[in-house]
Order: structure tokens, then sequence, then C-alpha cells
């Protein structure tokens, strides 16, 4: 699976911001810092279906890129996010609890998406990692 570097800003009182520094164009907001992971994968996932996708470049590589180097600077953070596919999909039969699944299925159609896409993103939320810029002073949650 393809990880893409996301630049993470957070000013007191507002919204968390972020964009794909591979990814010209492509960048989200999250009200919620645990909401963060969620709207970046969407952003990445919008922005492939429209743009064809250079390779991603490591996350030492974006750190040492003089831009984000001066982001984390002022207190960004780095994290991985991965791109899930909607274009290959393999048929899985899981175990779930009956109130799960009805909360699952309330909120995918909230989203206007479907059970198996929810299941899908909720799946690449978690694989995601949060990265600890080096020397930068961040917070996160987990």
């Amino acid at each position: 699976m393809k990880m893409y570097v996301a630049v993470v800003h957070h000013d007191e009182g507002s919204a968390y911001g972020m964009h794909f520094p591979d990814l010209p164009g492509c960048f989200s907001a999250a009200d919620e810092l645990d909401d963060v992971m969620r709207e970046a994968g969407v952003a990445l996932s919008l922005y492939a279906r429209d743009e064809t996708l250079p390779e991603p470049r490591s996350l030492s590589r974006i750190a040492s890129d003089p831009d984000v180097a001066g982001d984390l600077r002022n207190g960004a953070s780095l994290i991985m996010v991965p791109l899930v596919s909607s274009q290959r999909k393999a048929r899985v039969n899981v175990m779930i609890d009956p109130e799960i699944l009805a909360s699952a299925d309330r909120s995918a159609r909230e989203m206007g998406v479907s059970r198996s896409d929810f299941f899908a993103q909720a799946a690449a939320d978690r694989i995601g990692a949060v990265v600890k810029a080096p020397k930068a002073k961040t917070k996160h949650a987990r």
C-alpha cells in the first residue's frame, strides 16, 4: 500500500490544516485532532480519482524538503496516510457485533458511502501512523 506524507498545521483556535507536499493542490482540514487521519485519507482518495499520482517520497526526503522543514520548525507534524484504492477489492467474511454494525451503517449513510467503503476507510485510518517530527513541538492523542 502506498503511503503519502501529509503536513499537519494547527494554530490555537483554528482547525487542523493539512497538505501533501508530493501532491500539489491536495489539502484538507479537520476541526478535531481525532479526525485528521480520516480527513487526510478522504482528501488523498478524492485527489487520486482525478490525478495520476507520483511515487511518494520517503518520510526522510519529505522532512528534509526546505518548505516542509520550515513547517516543522513552526510546530507542524507529519503523518503517513495510506492510499486506499477503491479499484481493487476482495470479498471477506467477518464477524461483528450487531450493534457496532448498525452504528457503522448509520455513519456510512451519513457520510454518503457504502458499508464496504466505510469499513475500508476505518481500517485505513487505523493503519495510518502519526509521526512525530524531529525536534518539533507537537501534541497528538493516541
